[in-house]
């Protein structure tokens, strides 16, 4: 049974008009695409370089080289571990006979972070190897304890006394013959020992 014409022509324009819609709808989507393509891809690099260049978040653990047994800078180190530990920040804390040491393992990645006396290295030549300074941190004077026997009160009176300055690591030995030569004296003129703080002490 056919339908009747009216019936007919009814459903040839509802067919015309989903048509229509399909049509106008492809159109329009890709329409869109043509128009915010170019800026959705331009925001997508934009979003990709940002993570590439922008500093990340800070690392979770990290590797600190500080100093000699019961010296300042193990107990700075010390105090930085308790600090960054409340920003969920764990540390591992490595000793070490001091400032050249500490340098000498951020040359070779071994830790992160490091104690350094300043003047141990030029600001160029830290900048090659990528070391960044945050800051300073205490004034570190240069202490000279004498035996009461001593008497002197310049370092050309030290000449052919047994000076201790501390392991090679350290910073001391190399800052102490740029003074000594300021003052005209050699190295060779003093006898030289190299032991840590406490047995130096003791």
């Amino acid at each position: 049974m056919r339908g009747t014409p009216a019936g007919e022509r009814a459903r040839r324009a509802s067919r015309r008009a989903v048509s229509s819609i399909r049509n106008f709808s492809f159109v329009s989507l890709r329409d869109l695409l043509v128009a915010a393509g170019p800026t959705i891809i331009l925001v997508t690099i934009a979003c990709v370089a940002a993570y590439l260049l922008v500093d990340p978040a800070p690392p979770t653990r990290v590797r600190l080289a500080s100093g000699q047994e019961n010296s300042a800078y193990e107990a700075f180190g010390t105090e930085y571990a308790k600090e960054l530990k409340r920003d969920g920040i764990v540390v591992t804390h490595q000793r070490s006979f001091g400032s050249q040491e500490n340098l000498e393992r951020l040359r070779r990645g071994q830790v992160d972070i490091a104690f350094v006396q300043s003047g141990s290295t030029v600001e160029e030549q830290a900048g090659k190897l990528g070391l960044v300074s945050l800051g300073s941190l205490f004034t570190e004077p240069v202490w000279l304890f004498l035996r009461d026997e001593v008497k002197t009160n310049n370092l050309t009176g030290l000449r052919g006394l047994r000076i201790n300055l501390g392991p090679e690591g350290t910073g001391v030995p190399n800052l102490f013959r740029q003074i000594l030569a300021v003052n005209g004296v050699d190295p060779t003129e003093l006898k030289i020992i190299a032991l840590e703080n406490t047995p130096a002490t003791v």
